[in-house]
């Protein structure tokens, strides 16, 4: 087992037991069965950093470091345990809906941010707004 996934994995299995572990990829650390119009969320092992699928919508790097790059000086028990902090927290604010993802549809371009720095979505449909819940704004039709 990597240094990420075995400190990681006994925790989420506490605060989520009903996710799945595995699945017989030894990247792969936990999927979260996401909703229609989101899909799933999975977590990846990738050694000195996390990589967060959300569904086909987008992707983001934990590096224990804001997802900056990290210090090659830093211990790596450190990183790991910095990463380890990065993903709980993620998890915590996107299943509470603290996160969110919007896409534009003209020119495909994904942002993942605070639900503070969503932008008003379109009458048009051009942007659309997605939580963990799914689908937000505009309304799904």
């Amino acid at each position: 087992m990597s240094a990420l996934k075995a400190p990681l994995l006994p925790l989420l299995r506490e605060i989520y037991p009903d996710a799945r572990y595995g699945d017989g990829d030894p990247k792969l650390i936990v999927t979260f069965k996401g909703p229609e119009g989101v899909g799933d969320l999975r977590v990846w092992d990738d050694g000195d950093e996390a990589t967060v699928a959300i569904g086909t919508l987008t992707h983001t790097h934990l590096t224990g470091y804001d997802s900056h790059p990290h210090d090659p000086g830093v211990p790596e028990g450190e990183v790991v345990e910095r990463v380890t902090e990065e993903v709980l927290k993620f998890l915590e604010d996107f299943f509470a809906e603290r996160i969110v993802v919007w896409k534009e549809s003209n020119d495909r371009v994904v942002t993942l941010g605070p639900i503070e720095a969503m932008p008003e979505p379109a009458a048009d449909g051009s942007l659309v707004c997605y939580t963990w819940k799914g689908r937000r704004r505009p309304e799904a039709k």
